[in-house]
């Protein structure tokens, strides 16, 4: 394997071999929606919420689910709520305090238009995105 595709000056870096064993080795077409990684970076939004999208993109939000699944033992139900199944989804969309913000920021309506659509997170939030930035152009 060369490392000549990985960087563009041919230069050798940790991050080229991450990038080319994470290509080659680990199979990630399932995260790979066209156009959102540099979709995400280009938004006028404050960093802490384009670090928010791109965490949910990656699908490596820190929820109990998640957690659990990766060895980590926590609470199986949410010390808030007492919901036994903490997932993202939940997080952002059913959890009391998600819908208190979504709705005081005025774009509840939105969301439940995306919601009614869309089953999973990422393609909620970027239909979100979509009619947010539709709105404001």
């Amino acid at each position: 394997m060369s490392w000549k595709p990985a960087e563009k000056n041919g230069c050798y870096l940790v991050i080229s071999a991450y990038r080319l064993c994470i290509e080659n080795i680990v199979n990630n077409t399932h995260l790979r929606k066209p156009g959102c990684q540099s979709s995400i970076w280009k938004l006028k939004v404050p960093s802490k919420v384009k670090n928010l999208i791109w965490r949910v993109y990656k699908d490596c939000f820190p929820t109990h689910v998640k957690l659990n699944s990766r060895g980590i033992s926590c609470l199986h139900e949410c010390v808030t709520c007492n919901d036994p199944y903490k997932d993202s989804y939940n997080i952002f969309f059913h959890f009391g305090k998600a819908i208190e913000v979504w709705q005081t920021t005025n774009i509840w309506h939105m969301m439940e238009l995306s919601l009614n659509q869309f089953d999973n997170v990422l393609d909620i939030i970027f239909n979100l995105l979509y009619q947010v930035s539709a709105t404001q152009a």
